[in-house]
């Protein structure tokens, strides 16, 4: 990666910093951190999973955590001019809509022409970071709209980079093994963006040190509403992971994020 802006991705609000976030403190007036759907459905919707996190409505959860996820990215350093929103319905809400919801085409559409204007304010030179995972119908959508661009012949002046996408990857490690992560194979998880891009790519590890991987962490803690049960684990999980796959590869950095550089045809 050189040093144009990193323009990332994330499908909801705590995806960015739950796969990115040790990329973010490491240079955040670099980053303009995107949450793709974050639109606000109607008063009246209201879903098992914000029931579950404490919320009477949808609306009052995609407010509270609209603010959690200002909060994280400000303490990693991120401008609040770099904090975007696209105003785009979750996966949970669109299927209450049932038949009124737009077709999928349609939305891809849409984030299309979101990622054109948000590329175009650098003159197209950015680094553009996208889900590698396919595990979410949301990451699924903005992943596909990427590769679209792509290979549409858009954006040659873009470097394009698929992230690992937690808690995602470490679940498609689980899926591949069960061995303690200190003696995995993490080039187990290159299967990830082979499956969902097709395209040729290059591993890259973004080195992290301790202090990285603790802005990382602190900014984890700030989405209080999320993973309520799960949160100590997470954690954990997520410090292990990069440790592990850091040392895995033979790293000088304690810690490491591993993202996929698409290649040009």
């Amino acid at each position: 990666m050189d040093d144009r802006p990193n323009l990332i991705l994330s499908p909801h609000f705590d995806d960015a910093v739950l796969s990115l976030g040790g990329l973010i403190a490491k240079s955040p007036e670099r980053a303009t951190v995107v949450t793709v759907f974050a639109g606000m459905p109607a008063k009246t919707v209201t879903t098992r999973w914000d029931r579950w996190s404490g919320f009477a409505t949808a609306a009052e959860a995609m407010h509270a955590r609209c603010i959690e996820n200002d909060r994280a990215l400000s303490a990693l350093g991120v401008p609040r001019s770099a904090i975007c929103n696209l105003d785009h319905l979750d996966d949970q809400y669109r299927r209450q809509l049932n038949s009124r919801a737009e077709p999928e085409a349609k939305l891809r559409s849409a984030i299309a022409q979101d990622i054109r204007r948000l590329a175009g304010d650098h003159e197209n030179r950015v680094n553009l970071f996208a889900p590698a995972s396919a595990w979410h119908p949301d990451h699924r959508i903005v992943t596909d709209t990427v590769l679209e661009i792509m290979l549409g012949g858009e954006y040659r002046d873009a470097e394009i980079f698929l992230y690992q996408d937690q808690p995602y990857a470490y679940l498609e490690l689980r899926r591949k093994t069960l061995r303690p992560l200190k003696f995995v194979d993490f080039s187990a998880l290159d299967e990830s963006p082979r499956e969902t891009a097709s395209e040729a790519f290059e591993r890259c590890f973004i080195g992290l040190n301790d202090s990285d991987l603790s802005g990382k962490i602190t900014a984890v803690r700030l989405y209080r509403s999320q993973f309520r049960l799960i949160r100590a684990g997470l954690q954990k999980m997520i410090t292990d992971f990069s440790y592990y796959q850091a040392r895995n590869a033979g790293l000088a950095h304690p810690h490491a994020e591993v993202v996929y550089k698409l290649l040009p045809r």
